[in-house]
């Protein structure tokens, strides 16, 4: 009898089945509770296309219906709940009573914007069920989202300067032109002509060639015109010295339009103007212009905004808005960040740094999409163009662009189809003219934007700045890679030494996943300079796209022990080629999906591989050397970037091989560049002579000046609040065979 009961003590059988059905029933509940997390994001998402839609009827309705009337029975209000409801949630209707819709104003003070707030709560009695959670006791979720409109005339502005200044002209007499030059007979001045049939020919400001540029206001003399001569205006509703200063110094909200005729204050207004300009400088007293960067640092509002009275005589502009102005429009809404979202920093470049975007354009116009395909180009904001409405990893595009000049009701279904595949994306709507019903139509199928064809230039990257904006700041979006792209002035300028030892501090001092990726075709020497053997190269990433996961990436790089990747370059000297340019563009845009920095080696010549990685690029670092035939090529190569679209507040000057008797000195290298040096590196021969035929990096190679530059360089990257003053260059002390056969 013992033994038996010893037995059934010991005996196991049977316990299985009770693990198996606790361990169903676990699994069971963690699936249903992803269903729940996945239901209450959908929720969310949908919560905030209702309220931006009820946005941006309320702002269309309080433009084209009646702009005084806030009122709860008015058309903004009424206009605002009805288009919201129609957005259900959880297949439910939203909560939105007239007290939901509000009309703050803007930053000049005026009230141009609608707010409208969205609600599936249990304080309205409209939560959402959830579907495990009731089990847990959970069994309802509140959703509630929050957006504003604001109406902005597309062809006027508020908040202008009283004052006016010649532009820019081509010099001829004394070229090139610079401030202090006067008009004279001989000099060409075109002017610009407005939309739709702009000129490319004008020869006035720009804004990424002329940003930095200081202009000493000079009272007009009634003599040559010179650059600096100011012209004081009356604004609307303003009259004498003192509304003069207070205009300077504040925001006047009466709106101007190209081709309003404005009337000359009497008299030079030396005293206003100065005052003003005192005043408005202490509105932020520890505010400067940083020089390195082209931006303001050190102020309350630091950011990397322009001076826009730097304009035509008669034209002025600054981003402001008033809604009842009866020119064309451009309808935007904001969405308010949520608590605990990331609010992007400004960067080394005085930019703010925000995530690269993936762009569609949906039109069967192929000169409409190469339009839009130049403007996205030439942002500030990297966008990368794809064809599919699905990239070859699954992603779908965060920014699309949708053609609906031609039958509304065609075009309509087809934002409502691309909001139902890509709820997270923004989508752009681009019509002929800007119809009410139309407008509405467009919001209502859930596009964020609206433009009028062709879309202004400044008006179209503020709404992909936004796009890019919201994108960072979207709970759980991860930033993509930052993109440093090194290209050369010349052969010989040192562009792969510098790029391979910055992809090596960046991966050594960062700790996070960082690639170098070798364009140059047949004659690429990454893998060379870093001492290792790939098995693959670039042309089996570009022929593979269809399969680059993470797992058949990780087979085609090589991983070198300072932690960098290798994507080496191609042993043909034909490709990557001319066909090979749109393949390349989806690769990097693949890539930042799979490290956080990307380094590109991309030569010194230009063609459309190297277009394609100027586009995606965050940073464009020039490598020249202070000799007359790398100045030539830099200002060359400048003047092709912009050419290209491909944004030039992105590029960077870095001066290589340089050391006192400088060839050219630096500053006047700077003026004939119009654009700063970014940062210097000493010429060294036998240091980095002695590393390249070891296939060593500097950083790994032991300690010396030149490594120094390279750590202090790449730690401005990483850290873009660090100081980025370059050093004083050391002499050379004794100038001979080194410098003579140096061929960094």
């Amino acid at each position: 009898m013992r033994g038996h009961l010893h037995h059934l003590r010991r005996d196991e059988r049977g316990m299985s089945l009770v693990f198996v059905s606790v361990a169903f029933m676990a699994l069971l509940s963690a699936t249903t509770l992803a269903i729940d997390v996945g239901m209450f994001m959908n929720s969310r998402s949908q919560a905030q296309n209702a309220a931006d839609a009820g946005a941006l009827a309320g702002a269309v309705a309080l433009v084209y219906n009646d702009f005084d009337n806030r009122t709860a029975s008015g058309p903004a209000v009424q206009s605002a709940i009805n288009t919201a409801t129609t957005n259900r949630v959880a297949g439910g209707i939203v909560s939105l009573t007239p007290a939901d819709v509000t009309f703050p104003n803007d930053p000049s003070g005026q009230p141009t914007r609608v707010q409208v707030q969205v609600f599936r709560t249990s304080e309205r009695s409209n939560p959402v069920s959830t579907l495990m959670g009731g089990f847990f006791g959970v069994p309802t979720a509140d959703i509630a989202a929050v957006a504003t409109a604001e109406a902005t005339p597309a062809n006027a502005e508020t908040c202008v300067m009283p004052f006016t200044i010649p532009d820019r002209w081509t010099e001829k007499g004394t070229p090139p032109w610079d401030p202090s030059d006067t008009f004279d007979p001989g000099d060409v001045y075109v002017p610009l002509k407005p939309t739709p049939d702009p000129n490319t020919d004008y020869t006035g400001y720009n804004a990424e060639r002329d940003r930095g540029l200081e202009v000493t206001l000079k009272a007009d003399n009634n003599s040559k015109i010179t650059a600096s001569f100011y012209n004081p205006w009356d604004l609307p509703g303003s009259s004498g010295a003192s509304d003069y200063r207070a205009n300077i110094a504040g925001c006047n909200s009466a709106v101007i339009a190209p081709g309003d005729k404005m009337t000359p204050e009497p008299g030079n207004m030396v005293g206003p103007t100065s005052q003003g300009m005192a005043d408005r400088i202490a509105l932020d007293p520890n505010a400067h212009w940083n020089v390195s960067c082209n931006c303001v640092q050190g102020g309350a509002r630091s950011s990397n905004r322009q001076l826009h009275w730097l304009l035509p005589r008669g034209h002025a502009r600054q981003r402001c808005s008033r809604s009842h102005h009866t020119g064309r429009r451009h309808h935007r809404r904001e969405r308010r960040p949520r608590a605990g979202r990331h609010v992007p920093a400004c960067g080394s470049a005085g930019s703010i740094v925000m995530a690269q975007l993936v762009g569609l354009i949906v039109s069967d116009d192929d000169a409409f999409k190469k339009q839009i395909g130049r403007m996205l180009r030439a942002s500030a904001i990297p966008v990368s163009v794809v064809e599919d409405r699905v990239g070859r990893d699954g992603t779908a595009p965060d920014l699309i662009i949708v053609d609906t000049r031609g039958d509304a009701s065609s075009t309509m279904p087809n934002i409502e189809r691309l909001r139902a595949s890509a709820p997270g994306a923004a989508i752009f709507a681009i019509a002929l003219n800007a119809d009410p019903e139309l407008i509405l139509q467009s919001m209502r199928a859930g596009a964020n934007e609206f433009f009028t064809w062709p879309p202004a230039d400044e008006t179209f990257h503020s709404a992909v700045r936004r796009t890019a904006a919201r994108r960072e700041a979207a709970v759980g979006a991860r930033a993509s890679a930052t993109t440093l792209v090194f290209f050369g002035a010349k052969g010989g300028a040192g562009t792969t030494t510098v790029a391979v030892n910055s992809a090596v501090e960046v991966a050594r001092l960062s700790k996070r996943s960082t690639v170098i990726v070798d364009l140059k075709p047949g004659l690429g020497e990454v893998a060379l300079f870093l001492g290792v053997r790939p098995r693959y190269s670039l042309l089996d990433a570009i022929d593979n796209l269809h399969r680059l996961d993470r797992e058949f990436l990780r087979e085609l790089v090589v991983k070198h022990k300072s932690g960098l990747e290798i994507l080496a370059g191609s042993d043909q000297f034909d490709r990557p080629g001319a066909a090979d340019g749109s393949a390349i563009e989806e690769l990097f845009r693949l890539l930042a999906r799979q490290y956080e920095y990307i380094i590109v080696d991309a030569g010194s010549q230009i063609n459309s591989v190297t277009v394609a990685a100027l586009y995606t690029a965050d940073t464009i670092f020039l490598v020249a050397n202070p000799d007359v035939p790398s100045v030539r090529n830099a200002q060359r190569l400048l003047d092709r970037v912009r050419q290209l679209g491909a944004c030039g507040e992105r590029v960077r000057i870095l001066l290589n091989r340089a050391a006192e008797p400088f060839p050219i000195p630096p500053k006047q290298i700077e003026g004939a560049l119009g654009h700063p040096i970014h940062h210097t590196f000493p010429s060294d021969y036998k240091t980095v002579s002695t590393a390249l035929n070891s296939g060593v990096p500097l950083a790994l190679a032991g300690q010396s000046d030149i490594a120094a530059q390279f750590d202090r360089f790449t730690r401005m990257i990483l850290d873009p609040s660090a100081d980025s003053t370059s050093p004083q260059t050391p002499k050379r002390r004794v100038p001979g065979l080194e410098r003579l056969a140096s061929i960094w």
